[in-house]
């Protein structure tokens, strides 16, 4: 299977790119985040859907956090007061305000195959686009099926 790449924009630390493998296209944003930014809006800020960001024991003092509803015995980041982001996003900048002082597992992770940063560890496969225009994350080379994860009033 060929795939193929579509460059929709570059930025200073690489690309971002439209992906097509043979069965489905997702969004790739292949650079720094900090370049990425102004166009990907923070969507991994966005908690998505089985994803949240478990915090070191040092780490616990330093953010605002809860337990982890599957082993309250750990904790990660609070979410924001309607639930839909991080508690430490600024939704209408689309800025994390504790960027550089975040926690290890921030640091450590990026949306995409491709992305940049001096402590990532982990890349997930970047956004898959539906035909229903959605994007949902690729978590380690997974696909979901977003009907299975929301209610969809249909009618």
């Amino acid at each position: 299977m060929i795939e193929e790449r579509q460059t929709l924009r570059e930025v200073p630390s690489g690309k971002i790119e439209l992906v097509w493998n043979g069965t489905y296209s997702t969004l790739q944003f292949n650079g720094e985040c900090t370049d990425m930014i102004p166009f990907c809006k923070a969507m991994c800020c966005r908690l998505r859907q089985g994803f949240t960001v478990l915090l070191q024991d040092d780490e616990i003092v330093k953010y605002k956090n809860r337990p982890f509803p599957q082993n309250p015995e750990l904790r990660v980041l609070e979410r924001s007061a309607d639930g839909n982001s991080c508690y430490y996003l600024d939704a209408d900048k689309s800025l994390c305000t504790i960027h550089g002082k975040h926690p290890s597992m921030c640091q450590m992770y990026h949306c995409s195959p491709d992305g940049k940063g001096e402590n990532v560890k982990h890349r997930d496969g970047g956004w898959l686009w539906t035909p229903m225009g959605c994007l949902q994350q690729l978590g380690d080379g997974t696909v979901v099926d977003i009907r299975q994860l929301t209610k969809v009033n249909i009618g």
